[in-house]
């Protein structure tokens, strides 16, 4: 599958044949318009909330009064969507993950400061092979990040200094409050 952009496509293909892999394609699209629908709608109300908090750019918290939403992180986020399309499909795949990848190693290893705290309340489910799971989260998490800057590195790259610029903004905004 090594170059194969619809990788879906293909398994149903040689699985079914090829007159499920139209089918099968046309599912899946429309599965991700939800999942489409869901980030145009959550996405949005993260950064609102976020700037309420002062985590985020203050125009992110403006609500219009007619309908009750705020407007300029909806159209901020359209615009960051609109740039992301000038990407190709396979770097934005890479770029993405990237990103995805590094917040999951960062959340998971906030594990290990949190448990620390007298307030931490235990929770089974978190305790579960305490640190074993968290460890093996991390070193496939660590994998993952070495292996998308050895396989990608420009994309890797524009990741970073995405988050830096992100981390750079948040820290200045935090120092003038």
């Amino acid at each position: 599958m090594k170059g194969v952009l619809a990788v879906g496509a293909l398994a149903a293909s040689k699985l079914f044949g090829p007159g499920i892999a139209g089918l099968f394609s046309g599912l899946m699209a429309l599965s991700l318009v939800s999942t489409v629908n869901a980030m145009v709608t959550i996405g949005p109300r993260v950064y609102y909330a976020m700037a309420k908090n002062g985590a985020f750019l203050p125009v992110a918290a403006k609500v219009d009064p007619r309908w009750h939403t705020p407007v300029p992180a909806i159209v901020l986020q359209g615009i960051c969507a609109m740039l992301l399309t000038l990407t190709p499909f396979p770097q934005l795949v890479i770029y993405i993950g990237f990103m995805l990848n590094f917040f999951a190693v960062l959340s998971v290893s906030s594990l290990f400061i949190f448990r620390r705290r007298p307030e931490w309340q235990k929770l089974r489910v978190v305790s579960f092979a305490w640190p074993l799971l968290p460890v093996l989260f991390l070193l496939v998490g660590l994998w993952m990040t070495v292996y998308g800057i050895m396989l990608q590195p420009k994309v890797s790259v524009a990741a970073a200094l995405t988050v830096a610029v992100g981390a750079a903004v948040y820290h200045l905004r935090r120092k003038r409050s």
